[in-house]
């Protein structure tokens, strides 16, 4: 419901969204019982951030392709690929606002020599 309601928000306010951490009070406005945080990181980005939000999830999921092959190295890539589940999944289930998949998504572009 909640990610329904986020989608909600993001179609009525396309072009800007409702700024950061505005979606918590339109969610009781848009249908749900009380103020409530967002579940995942997609919606809520959709929701706050709009149009701009949309621009930076389709770099956060294209980044690791683009490194991905661009990387030569066998181990490199595999690195990409653990990291990359890592951090997709858990946003899944739990906002950015947890330090994890920031930390573990900038070990994707790490530099990694012998």
């Amino acid at each position: 419901l909640i990610y329904k309601i986020d989608l909600n928000i993001f179609t009525d306010n396309f072009f800007t969204g409702v700024g950061p951490s505005q979606a918590n009070n339109l969610r009781e406005k848009y249908g749900y019982q009380g103020r409530v945080a967002a579940h995942t990181e997609y919606s809520r980005m959709l929701a706050e951030h709009g149009l701009p939000g949309l621009v930076s999830l389709f770099i956060l999921l294209g980044f690791p392709f683009y490194f991905f092959y661009s990387s030569n190295d066998a181990p490199t890539k595999l690195i990409i690929i653990y990291f990359s589940v890592l951090v997709l999944l858990t946003m899944f289930h739990s906002a950015i606002r947890v330090s994890m998949p920031a930390l573990m998504f900038g070990f994707i572009f790490a530099d990694f020599e012998d």
